[in-house]
């Protein structure tokens, strides 16, 4: 339980670094300065005391609550860093997954396809954009490099959600500042949440796909 601290006398002293983290030069890492008046106020160098530091020069970031260090091969050594952490993650995801030929794949899986790098956000439509991105990719790859880029052995299925209203939480809100039986006295909800139904039909251009992890669609390069 929280007390009050008026007329009590504290004593602030400094945090005590972790891994990466320096003691702050200007409150020295008690996180308060005082003014010439004798009152504190947070100090806007640091966080709680601590200037956070570059785990691969040492250096502090440039900026409060900053975590991306200036230095060129620091960003370097980051954008290795991801993409090992983003393979493992997708190498953990494929292996888990539920393996399916592109043929044999239902259409609620390939309303849109997903995978990183292609398309717009990683999002296309249909196996032709597929492989027409592939091949601008792979020629940009030949250009830049000097080597074919490698083929993707699957893409990721999506699920599709639209926009849905649900008629027992509009009545909930509806009632909300009415007498406390109100809720109770509404007849025929069924009746509303079909028309709500029909209502949402009828909207277009609400779908929002997301991936789904759960099942891997098998690219058949024998059609490219």
């Amino acid at each position: 339980m929280l007390t009050s601290v008026k007329d009590k006398k504290i004593e602030l002293l400094p945090q005590v670094p972790k891994e990466n983290q320096k003691l702050c030069d200007i409150c020295e890492g008690v996180g308060w300065l005082q003014d010439d008046r004798g009152y504190i106020e947070l100090c806007r160098n640091c966080s709680n005391g601590m200037i956070e530091c570059c785990p691969h020069c040492g250096k502090p970031y440039s900026k409060r609550y900053y975590h991306h260090c200036d230095n060129e091969e620091c960003q370097r050594i980051e954008r290795f860093e991801r993409e090992k952490r983003y393979q493992e993650q997708e190498k953990q995801r494929f292996e888990k997954a539920i393996k399916i030929g592109y043929n044999d794949a239902d259409e609620d899986k390939t309303g849109m396809l997903y995978i990183e790098g292609y398309g717009n956000d990683g999002y296309i439509a249909d196996l032709d954009e597929f492989f027409e991105c592939h091949y601008d990719r792979n020629q940009e790859n030949l250009e830049v490099y000097g080597e074919p880029l490698e083929r993707p052995e699957y893409v990721w299925a999506t699920s599709c959600s639209k926009i849905y209203l649900n008629a027992d939480s509009i009545l909930e809100q509806a009632t909300d500042d009415l007498h406390e039986d109100a809720r109770d006295r509404i007849v025929d909800e069924d009746e509303l949440q079909r028309f709500l139904d029909k209502w949402c039909k009828k909207q277009t251009g609400t779908e929002t796909y997301y991936p789904d992890y759960r099942y891997a669609i098998l690219i058949p390069w024998d059609r490219y």
